[in-house]
Parts: structure tokens; C-alpha cells; sequence
């Protein structure tokens, strides 16, 4: 077992909001061991709510550079969404009375898209959000970001049920995202 604490690839987390995804990820090897440029540190809580609460810490961890949101893709290929809607997760109302409309995420669409047509994978962006537990983790996420130019780089990545296809797809948007962090300052790795 590597000593994390010693660790200075940059961390991004990754929260996998739907089962389908989860059981066509399995054990990809990106979302245990992370890949050469980056770590990966995934959300254990299944729960919608628990899941958002972990995020907001997440994201106020230092040695969180990255958040990689993974929900069910509605077609063959993937879509990396960039916006989400401010609404409650039955979609019956807002979440945030007072808070923005939309949120856009601010990871590079366009960068993750390109690695994954460069591996091979369908993708395309899309700002349309979808009313599922994904939207609303995004939307959560981007209103609990911190402010500052080193807040963590946020996406949200919609992934087919192949399992095959997934696992390839996560080790082409980690990378993606991971070639725009710089390694973690000694004092933060984990």
C-alpha cells in the first residue's frame, strides 16, 4: 500500500450519483488508484443528502483539486453537462430560495470531450441540465465552492451502462482534468 501522506499528485474526488454507473465502474482502476498525474478519492456515501454534505467538505479540503461528478448518460455515449438548475432534488422547487438559476461547472467541457474522442468514446457537451440526483450534486457543489483561483475544478460527466466504456471514459476525464492541477503543496497531501 503507497503512503498517501507523501502523495503530491493532485486529488480530484469522485462522486459516482447513480447505481447503474456504479455497477458498470466497478473497480475501474482510475477510481481506485487514481491515474500517474492524479489521485483519486471517491465519495462513499450513497444517499443523496449525504452525499452533498460530504462534497461541501470536500471541496473546503485543500487537497481536493478536482470534483468529478459521474451520472447515467440517457444515450450511448457520453455527455459532459455544464450547467445544472437550481432545483430540490424531487424537482419541485428550488433548493437555494435566493440563489442563482443556473450554475455552470468550470472544468474544461471541451478538454474532457477532446480525451475522450481521443480514446476512442462518443461524447458530446450539452447545457442541458437533467432533473437527477447528478444535476443536483452539481448544482450543490458550485454553490459550496469556496472562493479563490485555487478553488477545485468541477464536472459533471455522464457515463453509459458498458462497463467497458466506462472505466475508459473515467481514465480519459480524470486525465483531462488532472493535466490543468498542479501537484498538491506538501503540507496538503493526504
Amino acid at each position: 500500500m503507497p503512503d498517501l501522506s507523501s502523495d503530491a499528485r493532485p486529488e480530484i474526488v469522485v462522486c459516482v450519483c447513480d447505481p447503474e454507473v456504479d455497477a458498470a465502474l466497478g473497480a475501474a482502476s482510475a477510481l481506485t488508484d487514481g491515474l500517474a498525474s492524479a489521485r483519486a478519492r471517491r465519495v462513499e456515501a450513497t444517499e443523496p443528502e449525504a452525499i452533498a454534505s460530504e462534497l461541501e467538505g470536500r471541496l473546503r479540503d485543500p487537497a481536493c483539486r478536482a470534483l468529478l461528478i459521474l451520472g447515467r448518460a440517457r444515450a450511448d455515449g457520453f455527455r459532459v453537462q455544464t450547467r445544472a438548475e437550481n432545483r430540490t432534488l424531487n424537482g419541485k422547487g428550488r433548493f437555494a430560495p435566493t440563489g442563482p438559476g443556473v450554475v455552470r461547472a468550470t472544468a474544461s467541457a471541451q478538454e474532457i470531450v477532446r480525451a475522450l474522442t481521443d480514446a476512442g468514446q462518443s461524447a458530446e457537451i450539452s447545457s442541458q441540465s437533467d432533473g437527477d440526483a447528478a444535476s443536483y450534486m452539481l448544482f450543490r457543489a458550485m454553490c459550496g465552492l469556496p472562493d479563490g483561483i485555487d478553488a477545485p475544478a468541477v464536472a459533471l460527466l455522464r457515463v453509459p451502462s458498458d462497463p467497458a466504456r466506462a472505466g475508459a471514459g473515467l481514465e480519459a476525464a480524470m486525465g483531462a482534468i488532472a493535466r490543468h492541477l498542479s501537484p498538491a503543496a506538501r503540507g496538503s497531501a493526504h
